[in-house]
């Protein structure tokens, strides 16, 4: 195994004159493609599958089997790819995680105090899957299984909780709002790369009602934050969108409204 910081080049296409001279994949290769690209959208999908079930069911997967899961599941990278991406980003969190460690001699109570070291754990494990899977898969597939993941984690919370036609009484509205942030991240990253723009702003909206629908404050501002920054970044582009999709827009706000109302 072996640390990296650069994309992995098998899963880039080849440039240069031996394209042309490449004969078609054989039935045994075309096999292999097939099942390396299912490979990495299931792996992907658990990854993405693992962090929602923990935020909309953290009393049956708590932090103990995410982190179980998540182990698991860089030890399967490792054996297709023996190479972990670990950046200069994962080493300062890596310090902060030491420093939340060593914290713990004199907190006051060390038992309360050590419950915020799994989840951190979990976080940084979560930084080098994720982060693996984007440097050295196909990226196809890692952004199709992860939304494929989020979406299967999300409609299993709607399936137990029945939300958002009804909200539990335990309802935790920051860890589900953050569910379904990540939910829209991935949905963006999917649409980029797979350019099916309708569908991806049709699964946004959707998305961006459901954040609406926790009434979270931090992620619903955060998300009009984020939203006002790139209209300001892409002036042009997005005095373009708004004078083409006015009415659009009305209709969605009207119903982000509703939905927090």
């Amino acid at each position: 195994m072996s640390w990296a910081t650069t994309r992995n080049a098998d899963s880039d296409v080849a440039v240069g004159g031996d394209i042309g001279l490449r004969s078609p994949p054989s039935l045994l290769q075309l096999v292999a493609r097939i099942a390396g690209w299912l490979g990495s959208f299931t792996l992907s999908a658990a990854a993405a599958l693992a962090p929602c079930l923990n935020a909309g069911l953290n009393d049956d997967f708590n932090p103990a089997r995410l982190a179980a899961v998540l182990g698991f599941l860089l030890v399967l990278h490792v054996l297709r790819y023996p190479k972990i991406l670990f950046c200069q980003e994962f080493a300062v969190y890596t310090c902060f995680l030491c420093y939340m460690t060593l914290s713990t001699v004199w907190a006051p109570d060390p038992r309360i105090a050590v419950n915020t070291l799994l989840p951190g754990l979990n976080f940084l494990v979560i930084l080098m899957l994720f982060g693996s899977l984007v440097m050295f898969h196909d990226l196809g597939a890692v952004f199709a299984g992860i939304l494929f993941g989020f979406l299967c984690g999300a409609g299993i919370y709607s399936v137990l909780t029945r939300f958002p036609l009804a909200r539990p009484e335990d309802f935790s509205y920051n860890a589900i709002a953050g569910m379904y942030l990540f939910g829209l991240f991935s949905i963006f990253l999917w649409g980029w790369h797979s350019r099916r723009r309708l569908l991806c702003l049709l699964m946004a909206i959707v998305v961006m009602m459901l954040i609406a629908a926790t009434t979270s404050i931090k992620t619903n501002l955060g998300v009009l934050l984020g939203a006002i920054s790139a209209a300001v970044i892409y002036l042009r582009t997005f005095a373009r969108i708004l004078g083409r999709s006015t009415i659009a827009l009305i209709v969605v706000s009207a119903a982000m409204s509703y939905a927090v109302i």
